[in-house]
C-alpha cells in the first residue's frame, strides 16, 4: 500500500505504508487488509521541530509496485 499526499508539502511521490506478500492463482480473488493509521500520514516539519499533520486530498495506492501502471487508487480526506 502506497500513499500519495497534497502537494503543501514536499515528499515523495508515494511512500509505501504497509504490504503483504499474497500468492493467488489467475482468476482468483482474495481479501487483504492492511491498516493505515492516522500517524503514518504525519510529517516531522523542520521550523516547528515536531511531528505535523496535513489535511487534504490523499490517495491510496494498492498494487505490486509504486511503478505498476494497474495500481488500484482509493481517494482519502483528511480534515484539519
Amino acid at each position: 500500500m502506497y500513499v500519495s499526499y497534497p502537494q503543501t508539502v514536499f515528499r515523495a511521490p508515494k511512500d509505501l505504508k504497509g504490504f503483504r506478500r499474497v500468492s493467488i492463482k489467475a482468476g482468483e480473488k482474495v481479501t487483504v487488509s492492511l491498516i493505515l493509521n492516522a500517524t503514518d500520514l504525519r510529517y516531522y516539519d523542520d521550523k516547528a521541530k515536531q511531528w505535523a499533520d496535513e489535511a487534504g486530498e490523499y490517495q491510496i495506492h494498492v498494487g505490486a509496485s509504486s511503478r505498476t501502471d494497474d495500481l488500484l487508487i482509493h481517494p482519502l480526506t483528511v480534515q484539519s
